[in-house]
């Protein structure tokens, strides 16, 4: 595939991909700070989502499940375009 356009040499697949790790991690932050409020007692939780940092409180739990629903969603989308599946193996057809 061509690379992207400027001086990035990046391909298109290579961009699709680091952005999939980039959405992995940022659900797996979501997924930590959301557990620290929830299960571990704290009033609130600093998350570094790598682009920023946000303090997650009992009050605005329900805002955060949110964000990490659209990127999880945004993560499921990516996982079909470059063809992963969540922990399991790409098959063959049986025939």
């Amino acid at each position: 595939m061509p690379a992207l356009s400027g001086n990035n040499t990046e391909t298109y697949a290579e961009h699709l991909e680091n952005e999939y790790q980039n959405l992995k991690n940022l659900v797996f932050q979501y997924d930590e700070a959301i557990a620290a409020i929830l299960t571990g007692g704290h009033a609130s939780y600093q998350l570094d989502t790598g682009q920023s940092m946000q303090r997650v409180t009992r009050f605005n739990i329900k805002e955060i499940q949110e964000m990490r629903d659209v990127a999880a969603g945004k993560l499921a989308d990516l996982a079909v375009r470059l063809r992963k599946t969540a922990g399991q193996k790409q098959g063959l057809p049986a025939w």
